[in-house]
């Protein structure tokens, strides 16, 4: 009989020590996974934007006063703004920038700021959209689009706290012959 309670105590002693082991374990398991679904939405609206932002030399220089395509755009605008086109020749010294936090915006959230900010805050990334910067560099007919930011881990076991992202899309612009 007291060999029969020797070997409960020992299972319960096993059991403390190795089910909090096991729930730390699953939870930064979980954060792994929340960070790689973070880092995955960013890079999918990254690309979007970047294959966007390709376009407008096209439309912008291809595009006359009366043509079919200024129409379109003008419509196409006047319910979402900038977020999806734009003739401004952006590319050509404007502001890169902005037009590309504008179409980051656009697919993100289809051009709501403050949906755009809850949802980045929601994911992890650390300030939300305030948070994520964008370097664009117009060289020929390349564009590159580089997104900075930080996503703080969500179970943070080992003292990660945030980690350091940047994802950089390359395009071609499109333009017309001339």
């Amino acid at each position: 009989m007291n060999q029969r309670k020797k070997q409960r105590g020992s299972i319960t002693l096993e059991t403390a020590i190795v089910l909090p082991i096991f729930f730390f374990m699953f939870m930064a398991l979980i954060g792994l996974f929340r960070v790689v679904v973070a880092q995955n939405q960013m890079t999918h609206v990254l690309v979007q934007a970047t294959k966007s932002m390709s376009l407008d030399p096209y439309l912008a220089d291809s595009a006359g006063a009366d043509s079919l395509a200024n129409v379109v755009l003008k419509l196409s605008s006047s319910s979402h703004g900038d977020y999806f086109a734009s003739n401004d020749k952006w590319y050509a010294g404007g502001d890169a920038n902005a037009t590309a936090k504008k179409r980051f915006i656009g697919y993100l959230t289809g051009g709501d700021v403050a949906a755009a900010q809850d949802k980045l805050e929601g994911i992890g990334i650390v300030n939300g959209l305030n948070g994520v910067t964008f370097d664009t560099n117009v060289s020929g007919e390349n564009l590159t689009v580089t997104i900075s930011y930080e996503i703080q881990y969500w179970f943070d076991m080992f003292g990660m706290g945030k980690i350091p992202m940047k994802q950089t899309m390359y395009s071609r612009l499109w333009q017309t012959q001339k």
